[in-house]
């Protein structure tokens, strides 16, 4: 029977978890830096942690789980992190003056973000289309 290397809880070893970070992130001089194409992120090497360095890079995937749902809003911006989407509804100049709800903050089932997915693509290409 084949054993399961796919889990990644405290029993993993370091040598793992330095391999999924170094995918992430490399040193250069004083400093972390992002290694995502065109991202200029950097962090201090004393200031540094994997958890938020982990976090960060969820801002270049494309599952954008979390939704805004200010109900009465045109506002369909999505978010693949929870805490970017109450920075959203608390800064944003389209809901200034709605008051805060937890319901105001939507996570998307797998079957939603294929659909929005889809919706999203097909309007990139149409812009590409309409541009060339």
């Amino acid at each position: 029977m084949q054993q399961n290397n796919t889990q990644l809880g405290s029993r993993a070893g370091p040598s793992r978890r330095r391999k999924n970070e170094g995918e992430l992130y490399v040193r250069r001089g004083d400093r972390y830096v992002c290694t995502h194409i065109g991202c200029t992120s950097e962090w201090p090497l004393e200031s540094m942690r994997p958890h938020n360095v982990k976090s960060h890079w969820l801002t270049h995937n494309d599952l954008r789980r979390y939704a805004c749902n200010v109900p009465g809003s045109s506002c369909r911006q999505r978010f693949a992190r929870k805490y970017d989407l109450q920075i959203h509804l608390r800064n944003s100049s389209i809901h200034r003056g709605t008051p805060f709800d937890p319901g105001h903050i939507k996570t998307l089932t797998e079957e939603e973000m294929e659909v929005e997915n889809r919706r999203r693509d097909s309007r990139s290409s149409q812009r590409r289309a309409t541009a060339a």
